[in-house]
């Protein structure tokens, strides 16, 4: 308001205000010097010029030291202070992001204990005692990147041994994240997050097939783990590409097909089964031909995924055995216990729910054995709609609570939204709407975050049958209406089923209890809804 004594900021201003606050993570003379551009630009424009260069952070006024008058002047100076090894060594810090460790800093840049120190203590890097973590004020950090780029080998060596140490991290924590380490490895990679997506990217961008290829399955799980599934597709997509233009080496060929396999995996969850199931197949295809059985197993479940969403079961089936064929024959017992899983709920039609129980057991008692508590939560689940199919609702609920809670205590998503979808789906069998109500809406928001338009159909459609039990019959046909229109509701429930024919039935029971008129006026006001407006009403009330 100095500078526009009349700015009176509404919400996108806001928006862009606390973007270039976050920008200059709240560095009070980098504040200052970005009001004093409000005269000639909006808040959009400067927190774009910002991004794009320090050299915007510079004021005129006269009465300003000069060392004060602009940022680039502030890091000069200061840089004047470093020696020759404390300014090499923190340039190649800088291609850290969202900070670093010890160990890292010193695999990384050979960085040692008292260089760190030191950085600390001239206030060019900052230490957090309590995660022992280090980091670098972004601003100062894009000062280093600008001094790095002026030495080509020096940055192109800097970015390959950030690349490498990363890679490496991620080949590690794939035997991790299969067993009792879960927590823990999710914890480390989640903290690292934004260095291992730089150096995946670099890899990525470089087509250096032999480090991507280390990034792949664990990467595969933490998106599947975390609901990352809009992200998991475009990451694996973006290899798929990059590795179509490699030299067709054997090795170049098989991380293509497992990306493949991956991807597959994502887009079936996004509601894309058909070209998840052409995407599995060639995996599959390809890997048979290069004898990977390890990487075939897998693909070999992006398969049986998404001929299952396809309602192809005897494929999904034939999948999963051979699946499970190949984990005895390697004898890893993850891999065993996913197959196992996978051969328990195949082919819906001719299932026998005994024979499911019994073999979703075995899968259970392997992951416990191993102490991996995110995948077991397939097994759990599968327990507890066998002991629904078979009437014990008493120990099916207790299964489904089982799952909620251990999901809920390792943050896996996907766990808890569909225990919740199941324990709604109970409650509202017992005539609980109210409770039924509250797992559904939970479900339904973690469906929305992850992009699951399958699960959000679906899960509408629990919905308008609450609103049926609570005899709001007219609000019924509202959700009905506008679901019916969606694409997803093209598609089958995995487990069989047309989610159309299932709503379409919905229909015909709420249009023989409404009178004529009452059904086409909430028909019409459904109509004039949009999908995202009925989901976001929902969970927002």
């Amino acid at each position: 308001r100095r500078v526009r004594p009349k700015f009176d900021p509404d919400a996108e201003d806001l928006k862009h205000l606390m973007n270039i606050c976050r920008l200059v993570e709240g560095m009070p003379l980098a504040i200052e010097l970005a009001a004093g551009w409000m005269n000639v630009l909006s808040s959009e424009e400067l927190a774009g010029e910002i991004q794009q260069s320090l050299d915007i952070l510079t004021s005129e006024i006269r009465d300003i030291p000069e060392r004060h008058r602009s940022m680039r002047a502030v890091f000069d100076q200061s840089w004047s202070f470093l020696d020759r090894p404390e300014r090499e060594a923190f340039m190649r810090l800088s291609t850290f992001r969202g900070g670093f460790t010890r160990e890292a800093a010193q695999a990384v840049v050979g960085a040692s204990l008292q260089m760190l120190a030191s950085l600390v203590n001239k206030s060019f890097l900052r230490h957090d005692p309590t995660s022992g973590r280090f980091d670098i004020h972004e601003l100062l950090r894009e000062y280093a990147q600008e001094q790095l780029s002026k030495a080509p080998n020096d940055r192109t060596a800097a970015l390959e041994a950030h690349a490498a140490y990363f890679a490496n991290l991620m080949e590690e924590h794939w035997d991790h994240l299969r067993d009792h380490r879960q927590k823990t490895a999710l914890d480390e990679i989640d903290a690292d997050l934004e260095n291992i997506r730089t150096a995946w990217r670099y890899c990525v961008n470089q087509q250096n097939t032999l480090l991507i290829q280390k990034f792949l399955n664990s990467f595969w799980l933490v998106h599947w783990f975390l609901g990352w599934n809009h992200g998991g597709e475009k990451l694996f997509g973006e290899v798929v590409e990059a590795l179509s233009n490699q030299s067709g080496a054997e090795e170049d060929k098989a991380a293509r097909a497992l990306a493949l396999a991956y991807h597959s995996f994502f887009k079936t969850w996004l509601g894309f089964a058909e070209p998840g199931y052409n995407l599995a197949k060639e995996s599959v295809d390809t890997l048979e031909r290069l004898d990977k059985p390890f990487e075939l197993a897998l693909a070999l479940g992006s398969l049986n995924l998404a001929a299952d969403f396809l309602t192809h079961y005897e494929e999904g089936e034939k999948a999963a055995r051979k699946m499970l064929d190949i984990a005895y024959r390697l004898n890893d017992k993850w891999l065993l216990a996913f197959s196992l899983y996978k051969v328990s709920v195949a082919n819906p039609p001719l299932r026998d729910y005994r024979e499911m129980r019994r073999v979703a057991q075995m899968s259970m008692d392997l992951y416990d054995e191993l102490g991996e508590r995110m995948a077991s939560m397939l097994a759990l689940m599968t327990l507890g709609h066998a002991s629904f199919a078979l009437g014990e609702h008493s120990q099916a609920r207790d299964n489904y609570l089982r799952c909620l809670k251990k999901s809920e205590a390792v943050g896996y998503r996907w766990g808890i939204a569909n225990a919740c979808k199941y324990l709604g789906q109970m409650a509202l069998s017992v005539g609980d709407p109210a409770e039924a109500e509250n797992y559904l809406l939970r479900s339904l928001k973690i469906a929305d975050e992850t992009g699951s338009s399958r699960d959000q159909v679906n899960l509408l459609c629990d919905l308008a049958r609450v609103r049926m039990t609570e005899n709001r019959l007219e609000k019924a046909v509202e959700i009905v209406a506008v679901v019916i229109q969606h694409p997803a509701s093209r598609l089958h429930r995995l487990g069989g089923g047309s989610i159309h024919d299932r709503l379409q039935e919905l229909l015909d029971t709420l249009k023989s209890e409404l009178s004529a008129e009452a059904y086409d006026a909430a028909w019409k006001r459904g109509n004039a809804f949009l999908f995202e407006e009925v989901v976001s009403d929902l969970i927002s009330n």
